[in-house]
């Protein structure tokens, strides 16, 4: 699949006239206390993404101020082992996108994880990277061990269609779930994929 991939992501970027060296990027899954580094790379990137339109939290323009702070839980939750942070970095270094496996908390649930704040910068968007980052998610899970993989998206945002193209499928409905604005509710929607039959 990882092949594949990358002839779908330069076939991408080479039709939307956008330079990425896709074949080089990096994925890395880091927890524990290394995580602590990527702060302000994350803070960044999750800046960008949600201003540009992303679903990540927010449904209006955001700063640091706001952002900063949902950055350190998801750092704590990583240094503490209830997470991992899945990394993309081009070949110098710069991190372009990040998404999390979260730990479940019940002995009952832990064949399984939530995947959750997939975002990628906005200069690297449209190409197929965030597709590549689930995809290396979902490989950092079956080395796990893990059979499942769950998330929830906002409704109306064509998010189950993105996700459904990789796997997942909608397993239930919270409708006015999510409230973006005085009186503006979206559902919020659940969808898993499995990652061994």
């Amino acid at each position: 699949m990882r092949q594949g991939l990358f002839t779908l992501l330069r076939a991408n970027a080479e039709s939307s006239g956008r330079a990425c060296a896709v074949s080089s990027l990096v994925f890395q899954a880091v927890t524990g206390e290394a995580v602590r580094g990527s702060r302000e790379a994350w803070t960044d990137v999750w800046l960008a993404a949600s201003n540009a339109g992303g679903a990540i939290d927010f449904s209006e323009t955001v700063g640091a101020e706001q952002v900063g702070p949902l950055v350190d839980v998801e750092l704590e939750r990583a240094a503490a082992g209830e997470s991992i942070v899945g990394v993309l970095c081009e070949p110098e270094g710069r991190k372009i996108a990040f998404a999390v496996l979260e730990k479940p908390r019940s002995p009952l649930q832990q064949h399984w994880r939530r995947l959750a704040r997939v975002m990628v910068h906005p200069d690297f968007q449209g190409i197929g990277i965030g597709a590549y980052l689930v995809g290396q998610m979902h490989e950092e899970a079956r080395r796990l061990g893990l059979q499942q993989l769950r998330l929830t998206v906002r409704g109306g945002e064509g998010l189950e269609k993105f996700y459904g193209a990789l796997g997942y499928r909608v397993v239930g409905c919270h409708p006015d779930g999510v409230l973006i604005g005085p009186g503006q509710y979206r559902d919020e929607v659940t969808m898993v994929v499995r990652l061994i039959e």
